[in-house]
């Protein structure tokens, strides 16, 4: 058995000896065949548990009849939060490729607002960004065309007004709702 494998096993029952409950270092470590190598059992996840050195000596090499229900708890448990980590990586993985898409198109609308002159630059993606957490691209967009066409000299002033909108529209909006707006 590889050292990574052994560890993931660690890892996944907390470095807890699940027939005793002894931790690390009032114990040392081992993985035990639920189901021994020399009665039909193998290397897989499923049949392997994290024991204490004495545990794992008391059980030698004997069948386990049931799974103790600590240990069947145990895993279920692992395989449920297995399925939800792998839901929420594929939910913020979806939330992060929405995000993208929404910059690209409020930084095209500037872009298009300035007639294809000038475009965001890294401090001004940023500050948009910033703004997508408190506000939607409509309203993103409708204090960029206000900047855009109150302040008709350059881009950076342009800019300037644009955050100085959003952060008005965002102290306000807090104040109504009675949170602290200073952050």
């Amino acid at each position: 058995m590889t050292p990574k494998k052994r560890f993931n096993i660690f890892h996944r029952d907390g470095f807890t000896c699940q027939y005793c409950g002894k931790k690390p270092p009032e114990v040392i470590l081992e993985v035990d065949h639920i189901i021994p190598v020399s009665k039909g059992g193998n290397d897989d996840e499923d049949n392997l548990i994290t024991s204490c050195f004495e545990c794992n000596r008391g059980k030698t090499n004997k069948k386990l009849e049931d799974v103790p229900e600590r240990i069947e708890h145990n895993l279920e448990e692992i395989k449920e939060r297995k399925k939800q980590l792998k839901e929420y990586y594929n939910y913020k993985e979806e939330v992060e490729r929405r995000n993208y898409a929404i910059m690209s198109e409020l930084c095209d609308y500037w872009s298009e607002l300035w007639d294809y002159q000038c475009g965001l630059n890294v401090r001004g993606e940023a500050g948009v960004r910033r703004f997508l957490k408190d506000f939607d691209k409509l309203e993103i967009k409708d204090a960029m065309a206000k900047a855009r066409y109150k302040v008709n000299s350059n881009s950076e002033d342009s800019l300037k007004y644009f955050y100085g909108i959003m952060w008005t529209k965002l102290r306000n909006r807090n104040m109504k709702n009675g949170v602290d707006w200073r952050y």
